[in-house]
């Protein structure tokens, strides 16, 4: 008998750990939709927990709220006015810069900041760094956790 009550409290707290976790196949990321070249042959041989060790690291990814990236910092400021001057330089970004994602964020005690960005590589921020300085000349790039973007090949 409590065999048996091992065995379902076992079997119930392992179903509970994979419960909504899904394996993510390596060859389901090299589809032939993501390619725009349709000639050739890719063949992918490797172990079996590759898989569960890649469906790991993007399911950490997604509860950490994103990955390890960069962002630009265009403003930062304390005081009385600045959440006004944050609203204002938001909204010249959006004007300025629409293709790139700004956020407005409050940082205790009182300095509110707008970064734009979800980069992956401090490259791909440096490149749209050197766009944004023009406008921004005290801009400059950090490291911080972003938001997961799709890359698109």
């Amino acid at each position: 008998m409590k065999k048996l009550i091992v065995l379902l409290l076992i079997t119930t707290i392992v179903q509970s750990l994979t419960n909504g976790q899904s394996i993510i196949h390596t060859r389901d990321l090299f589809t032939s939709d993501n390619f725009q070249s349709s000639s050739g042959y890719l063949t992918i041989n490797q172990d079996v927990r590759i898989d569960t060790l890649v469906s790991r690291h993007i399911e950490a990814n997604r509860l950490a709220g994103g990955l390890d990236g960069f962002r630009i910092q265009v403003f930062r400021k304390g005081g009385q006015t600045a959440r006004e001057e944050a609203e204002k330089v938001m909204a010249k970004v959006v004007l300025e810069f629409p293709e790139i994602k700004a956020y407005r964020d409050f940082e205790p005690p009182n300095i509110w900041v707008v970064r734009l960005g979800d980069f992956r590589t401090k490259i791909e921020a440096t490149k749209t760094h050197t766009t944004i300085r023009k406008a921004f000349p005290d801009s400059y790039i950090l490291r911080q956790r972003v938001n997961y973007t799709e890359i698109i090949f």
